[in-house]
């Protein structure tokens, strides 16, 4: 999960799990709602039929294009992941993510790396997925959060239950726009990133979109010790 603050507000950017922080989904229903979409993600492709990989270098645009073309033909290929200037990530069908990686040169990539994943997540072809986690979240009581949520599906911030629940299922077959978030985010005088969980993914993201911003990472509870020692209040 990411959190960032400015001189005088909090705001967190993610998925599903910043959303019980801020009090619009509880506990348990959040914990619940994360196993039901894990499992509903896993069951709308049979196993070897999807794939994504990551394509460095490739302009937007133009990746975009190039994925019309491959879709036009039967193999459907979309933008997943829009992480950084020069790394996208696609997904669709095996065929199409394996076409494009034919063909991403004329996208201007320098590079395509298959990844190595269960299904071709954040497509439309997770359409039935996102239909069975929007019957859960219907019947989950949602409360206005207290801390805006900058969701990754349009890139601004939501605090209504009926918006939330929305982004909620829509992330689920949408692309999501990391890039496009922090830019947002940027835009709002947003100078510090904290990036809690294991790793440092996301941070080295943010840093490729702006250098000059503070990011800090916090992997375990000694960490968060540290920083909140650190930071006045």
């Amino acid at each position: 999960m990411m959190c960032v603050r400015t001189s005088s507000r909090a705001i967190r950017l993610a998925n599903t799990a910043p959303w019980w922080p801020p009090a619009s989904l509880g506990f348990e229903d959040a914990v619940r709602t994360v196993r039901a979409r894990g499992q509903f993600m896993d069951q709308a492709v049979p196993s070897g039929e999807g794939a994504m990989a990551a394509v460095l270098g490739a302009g937007r645009e133009a990746l975009q294009t190039l994925c019309i073309e491959i879709s036009a033909g039967g193999n459907p290929v979309e933008l997943a992941n829009l992480n950084c200037p020069g790394q996208i990530v696609v997904s669709g069908s095996a065929a199409g993510v394996a076409a494009l990686a034919e063909r991403a040169k004329e996208a201007g990539a320098k590079r395509v790396i298959p990844l190595e994943v269960s299904g071709p997540f954040h497509s439309s072809l997770m359409k039935p997925a996102s239909a069975k986690l929007a019957e859960v979240l219907e019947g989950l009581a949602m409360q206005d959060a207290s801390v805006p949520v900058v969701a990754n599906v349009n890139a601004g911030p939501l605090t209504e239950p009926g918006a939330i629940r929305e982004a909620l299922v829509e992330q689920v077959h949408s692309s999501v726009l990391w890039e496009d978030s922090v830019a947002w985010l940027l835009a709002q005088g947003v100078d510090t990133f904290i990036e809690f969980g294991s790793g440092s993914v996301l941070a080295g993201l943010i840093k490729k979109i702006d250098r000059s911003v503070t990011v800090i990472s916090i992997n375990s509870l000694e960490a968060l010790d540290k920083y909140g020692q650190e930071t006045p209040a």
